[in-house]
């Protein structure tokens, strides 16, 4: 996967369909894992996530900038929103 220009080996660490996902990277001196919790609700589901960032580029992040990881989380869940609502209702069947 390519992300702003730099390389990254993704891999699948684990996966339980509708209810938890997580998954790794690393590449351009940062290994990540983020894992994401969905739990049915009345009328939707609810969506927690979380993230772990090591390495070298992670620390300048932090001191640079250190609200980067909640901006990049929240555009992550703000994706996911945005691909659920234009969903099929029924489920595309």
């Amino acid at each position: 996967m390519w992300f702003h220009g730099h390389r990254f080996e993704i891999f699948l660490g684990e996966h339980v369909p509708h209810r938890r996902l997580g998954w790794s990277g690393v590449g351009a001196g940062v290994q990540l894992y983020q894992a994401w919790l969905l739990t049915p609700v009345a009328g939707g589901t609810h969506v927690v996530t979380e993230n772990v960032v090591r390495g070298p580029a992670a620390k300048s992040l932090t001191v640079l900038s250190p609200l980067w990881a909640q901006r990049l989380n929240s555009l992550w869940v703000t994706q996911l929103k945005r691909i659920s609502e234009a969903a099929p209702k029924d489920g595309g069947a």
